[in-house]
């Protein structure tokens, strides 16, 4: 999931669930939240990526991931 936000089309996060649980998905939204709720993370639909801010503080966003 870390490596897959850095790309521009982000990762799919439904995708995630089937392929390894909807607890793997579950246990970040937390944290994916409030990526979002702070500009660093956009939601398109079943789709997370991380916006241009985001990107310059991705290893700080990927330890609350974690």
């Amino acid at each position: 999931m870390m490596f897959g936000l850095r790309l521009a089309t982000g990762v799919d996060l439904a995708r995630i669930a089937a392929r390894h649980g909807d607890e793997s998905v579950q246990r970040r939204e937390p944290a994916l939240a409030r990526a979002a709720a702070a500009g660093l993370l956009e939601r398109i639909g079943t789709r997370a990526r991380l916006t241009d801010r985001g990107l310059l503080v991705a290893d700080e966003l990927f330890v609350d991931l974690l």
